[in-house]
């Protein structure tokens, strides 16, 4: 039985959305590869970004808009299922074997500190009082 700790305990399970990631992150890559240009190199980068698990919320709400891009420019069934798999991805999928394993987390800390202050508790509130 696992023990629920690492790359695979999450409260969302995103476990299960790591071969839709790997799999979009293919296809965006040789899409972006055989576009060229300047939005092929979006599609690539976005495609790269979701692969590694590299910010997937980002990735996968770029990866909605790229496939608004796509249904604008031709009609395909992929064309068609990208929107929803770009929505499905935004659950923070990078965080079962991806990057965003131990970025996000760090990020949460170090950006909380910045926005937030440093929090120090008081347990002694009743006795600093009396003084």
């Amino acid at each position: 039985m696992i023990s629920g700790q690492g790359n695979v305990s999450n409260v969302g399970n995103t476990l299960w959305s790591l071969p839709l990631r790997l799999a979009t992150g293919i296809f965006l890559i040789i899409t972006g590869v055989a576009i060229g240009g300047g939005i092929g190199s979006i599609f690539a980068g976005v495609g790269m970004a979701l692969f590694f698990g590299f910010m997937t919320t980002i990735a996968g709400f770029m990866t909605f808009l790229l496939s608004l891009v796509m249904l604008g420019t031709s009609f395909s069934i992929s064309a068609l299922l990208l929107p929803f798999v770009g929505i499905a991805l935004m659950n923070g999928a990078g965080r079962s074997f991806g990057v965003d394993y131990w970025l996000v987390p760090f990020i949460q800390k170090n950006l909380g500190i910045f926005i937030t202050g440093d929090s120090q508790a008081s347990y002694n509130d009743l006795e600093d009082e009396k003084r």
